[in-house]
């Protein structure tokens, strides 16, 4: 990756010490307190990813988190309460952190270098 290797570290490490707290305020503590931190995550995330997306996506993710019965809440909240924390958080580092944040920032670099390359190339 083309991305600064101590920045990577300081943002995984961040988004770790995230994990570990989410992890923490949700474990055992019922789907209606899931909900309650789940819109509170959304929240917290909405400034930082205004720019890659629209307020309808939070909107939605809202929407959808705020059914404490509803079965994926009720999936997440069993993966959180029976995989072991050190587990869950490698599986959410690696495909949050690693697929979604880091990765998506890098596929948008190569976006930038193929199409600055393709200006550059000569009408044949």
């Amino acid at each position: 990756m083309a991305e600064n290797k101590v920045v990577h570290a300081a943002q995984r490490a961040a988004f770790s010490v995230a994990i570990d707290a989410a992890i923490k305020a949700v474990r055992g503590k019922g789907t209606e307190h899931m909900t309650e931190e789940a819109v509170k995550l959304i929240n917290l995330a909405e400034p930082l990813l205004s720019k890659r997306y629209k307020a309808s996506a939070f909107d939605a993710a809202r929407k959808f988190v705020q059914d404490p019965n509803g079965k994926w809440m009720e999936y997440a909240y069993r993966a959180i309460n029976e995989i072991d924390p050190h587990i869950l958080k490698m599986n959410v580092l690696n495909l949050g952190y690693e697929g979604m944040f880091s990765g998506y920032n890098y596929v948008m670099e190569l976006r930038k270098k193929i199409r600055l390359q393709h200006a550059l190339d000569p009408v044949v």
